[in-house]
């Protein structure tokens, strides 16, 4: 009975243009087939198979945080014992300097990679990123022309480093370092946090784990946090002696702080430039303990005495650095990845640690870094995601008050899924936020499509009743709207698409591909389930 087509549905062809009745030419024995039961059957089982494929593909995808990007630009840390001087920090500068400089471009090395070289050591106190001048920070240039890729620049530049002595690096790009730092107040990509209570300890134990991950594929050496003892001077005031003499803690603080770090005292002019007039004591008896025991202090009357009666004054030492992170004192082993999958490494890290490392009583290890990161933004997107899945769900159900028909319209969302993850697998790329960001605009536009053709469908249904030719002939009227809809939606991406991996582009080449191969899949199964299954449904 579906098969007969009543006179008010038929359509004349006479100026229909010649690329739609080829379209439709081309999709009719598609649509046809899907109304079949048994063409219906073996579609939907394909489609169904291939979606729990699919699914089980994506656990295999790699997973980071954000895409990789490549800067033109690399920048090299190298860290010397903290406590090192300035002047022995230029030296050490100087030998990396000389390495540095045999792989500068240049008229007579026109092929080398490196267009530029900046260094600078320490940063000030009041920096976002403070650093002593123990710290050298290197940012070079890689030359668009070079013969080498990133990550044979990067062997290159450790091979380089690894030969000047007494100093540890890090080797990464400068604004991925500055993404890790925000994230997690760490400059790694991965931060391993050892928490405790004792020093020692703690770097025993991030020292065991980074002896245990180094090995692992995909990522740079692990470097343990600078929290190393440095020679200090102590002053323990004697407040006996204090009250004795009528002096008060903070005025002899003051005093010793005045002679150890300076004072400003006043300001001097010239021209336009403002210069502090500071108070300290030469290096010479500040370094010299019994100079330092002798120093005159200024008591109430006019009276004096010497340092040495009111405070003790002894050599020691300390911590470089006190970092606590919940109340609890921490260590963190930093680890960058070399542009692998960083949730397995993470995983292969969470597998050695547990297996090889014999924690003490008391202590635990966390992971954070853009590992963290990835994981709580992955969290909330799924969570928005289903909100946002409910919320159309509810406003096409006030626009088709069936829970069948809204379920048919979502069901292009699970089509245009298998799409976007084989998109992904055929460019490598990984399953980013961006790529997740791609996934939900996917869903919207695929749910579009199917919206076009249920309106179509229930608008002929009203006036022509149930049948095949009615389904086809909704099916090939909304065919040119669905495709020309899809095409440029693809083609508006599609320089986004071509050298996605181009500085620049890396952000949005993701979410380009992920909905580019989304809506190849959603389109053709849009006119091969879609007809079947609104056609089985309404006539149960």
């Amino acid at each position: 009975q579906g098969l007969l087509t009543p006179v008010s549905l038929q359509k004349t062809h006479a100026s229909t243009p010649w690329l739609e009745s080829a379209l439709g030419q081309l999709f009719s024995p598609l649509i046809r087939l899907s109304l079949t039961r048994p063409g219906f059957a073996v579609i939907c089982g394909t489609t169904l198979i291939t979606i729990v494929v699919t699914f089980f593909g994506t656990l295999s995808l790699k997973r980071d945080f954000l895409p990789a990007f490549d800067e033109g630009a690399t920048q090299v840390n190298l860290y010397a014992s903290p406590g090192t001087s300035l002047d022995t920090m230029r030296e050490i500068s100087q030998m990396a300097d000389a390495k540095f400089q045999t792989l500068l471009k240049s008229p007579s090395r026109p092929d080398n990679p490196l267009l530029d070289i900046t260094c600078k050591m320490g940063r000030a106190e009041l920096d976002e990123h403070i650093m002593g001048v123990h710290v050298a920070e290197y940012v070079m240039t890689l030359s668009p022309q070079a013969s080498i890729s990133r990550d044979e620049m990067i062997q290159t530049l450790t091979t380089a480093v690894e030969e000047i002595p007494g100093v540890q690096h890090e080797i990464e790009q400068p604004i991925a370092h500055l993404i890790s730092h925000m994230l997690s107040g760490v400059s790694a990509q991965i931060a391993i946090k050892v928490f405790g209570d004792d020093l020692e300890e703690l770097k025993l134990v991030a020292e065991e784990i980074r002896k245990s991950i180094e090995t692992i594929p995909g990522i740079a050496e692990p470097f343990v946090e600078q929290q190393q003892l440095v020679p200090q001077l102590r002053f323990e005031l004697d407040y006996q002696a204090l009250a004795t003499y009528g002096l008060t803690a903070r005025e002899a603080i003051q005093l010793i702080e005045t002679a150890m770090q300076g004072r400003v005292v006043s300001q001097f002019s010239e021209g336009q430039r403002t210069f502090d007039i500071l108070l300290r004591m030469d290096d010479q008896y500040r370094q010299d303990l019994g100079q330092l025991h002798r120093l005159h202090v200024d008591l109430p009357g006019g009276a004096t005495t010497v340092l040495g009666t009111i405070a003790k004054i002894e050599q020691g030492a300390g911590p470089n650095t006190i970092n606590r992170e919940k109340a609890r004192r921490r260590i963190v082993v930093r680890v960058n990845t070399l542009g692998g999958d960083m949730g397995g490494i993470v995983r292969q890290i969470q597998d050695r640690v547990g297996r090889e490392i014999d924690l003490p009583h008391g202590y635990y290890v966390t992971y954070g870094g853009q590992f963290e990161a990835r994981q709580s933004a992955q969290k909330q997107i799924l969570w928005f995601s289903l909100i946002s899945m409910l919320a159309v769900g509810a406003v096409l159900y006030s626009a088709f008050p069936s829970i069948s028909a809204v379920m048919q319209i979502l069901a292009a969302v699970p089509t245009a899924f298998i799409g976007g993850v084989a998109a992904l697998v055929s460019t490598d790329q990984s399953l980013s936020v961006a790529a997740m960001v791609g996934f939900i605009s996917l869903a919207g536009i695929a749910t579009r499509n199917g919206l076009l053709l249920m309106g179509t469908y229930q608008e002929l249904k009203q006036q022509h009743g149930l049948s095949q030719e009615m389904i086809l002939r909704g099916s090939l009227e909304r065919l040119a709207p669905v495709l020309m809809s899809s095409l440029t939606t693809g083609l508006g991406l599609l320089p986004l698409m071509i050298g996605g991996t181009q500085p620049g582009k890396e952000m949005l080449y993701p979410v380009a591909t992920v909905i580019v191969g989304g809506l190849v899949t959603s389109t053709l199964c849009e006119f091969l389930i879609r007809p079947g299954l609104y056609w089985f449904s309404q006539r149960k």
